[in-house]
């Protein structure tokens, strides 16, 4: 069953998710074709025959242009993904369809997995989309030539501890995709609780639990930093401190994955609420 969910949530969400991509390429592409003209200047003689106007002003009018549209564009991506994936969860399982939703022979927490994967996928190709055009719009700039270098040089000489903090960052990036929907679902799962006002119970369990993650973010970077300043580290010995933070910041943030989920499948499964 969690196949056939599977399958009716990635076409009902593929079919604003897929457009919105399509715009992103082709705004990435044509940002990327402005830069280049603009790298060519010297050389560029289709704007000559226009009197009045350089080659130049109009090349740097549509790369602005371009910049202004695909950095609109960047922002919308993330914002977009996010607040689109949470308004169908609370729609689909907190709201009238959730009457529907809930008939169907099908345990809570395949609703939860169901709507969590699709949450995840779109996340992450999100996130790869974003990524690779901006190797697509830095690449050949002289910025990007000095940061793969730097890049290559730091990691033949740390080459053990440079791969733990990749696969570190890559693991805390791949949790982030699971703990932020399902941060909102356990929200979510506490304002239904609240008969009238499941949204405003939703929103305040939301800012009580950003505070109080807030405050011991700020507890655990000001132990790490007076950690660092009191302890005399060489240059590998810092990368193994990074390493071991970053490890210690994926431990909690699986800790919080693992809560999140176990909290709104108790919720849903044993404190459902649609009156």
């Amino acid at each position: 069953m969690l196949k056939k969910l599977l399958k009716y949530e990635y076409f009902i969400t593929a079919r604003y998710f897929i457009p919105l991509y399509l715009c992103f390429i082709t705004i990435t592409l044509l940002n990327k074709l402005f830069k280049e003209l603009d790298l060519m200047q010297d050389n560029f003689q289709v704007f000559d025959s226009l009197d009045g106007i350089s080659k130049e002003l109009i090349t740097s009018a549509f790369r602005n242009l371009t910049n202004y549209i695909y950095a609109l564009f960047l922002i919308a991506m993330f914002l977009l993904t996010t607040i689109f994936l949470i308004y169908r969860f609370y729609k689909n399982m907190t709201c009238d369809e959730a009457y529907l939703q809930f008939t169907l022979p099908v345990k809570p927490g395949t609703h939860i997995v169901n709507k969590l994967l699709v949450a995840y996928t779109w996340q992450l190709l999100t996130f790869l989309l974003v990524f690779f055009s901006f190797i697509v719009l830095q690449a050949g700039l002289p910025f990007f030539q000095s940061l793969q270098s730097n890049f290559f040089r730091l990691f033949a000489r740390q080459e053990g501890q440079a791969l733990l903090l990749i696969a570190l960052l890559f693991l805390i990036a791949l949790l982030s995709f699971l703990s932020l929907p399902l941060k909102f679902y356990m929200c979510m799962g506490i304002g239904q609780l609240f008969h009238k006002h499941r949204l405003l119970g939703a929103i305040g369990c939301y800012m009580g639990l950003y505070l109080l993650l807030r405050f011991l973010s700020v507890i655990f970077f000001v132990l790490y930093t007076m950690f660092i300043l009191r302890t005399n580290l060489t240059f590998r010995s810092s990368f193994i401190s990074l390493n071991i933070f970053l490890g210690v910041i994926a431990s909690f943030m699986l800790l919080l994955v693992i809560g999140y989920f176990s909290i709104t499948i108790h919720l849903f499964k044993n404190k459902l609420n649609l009156q």
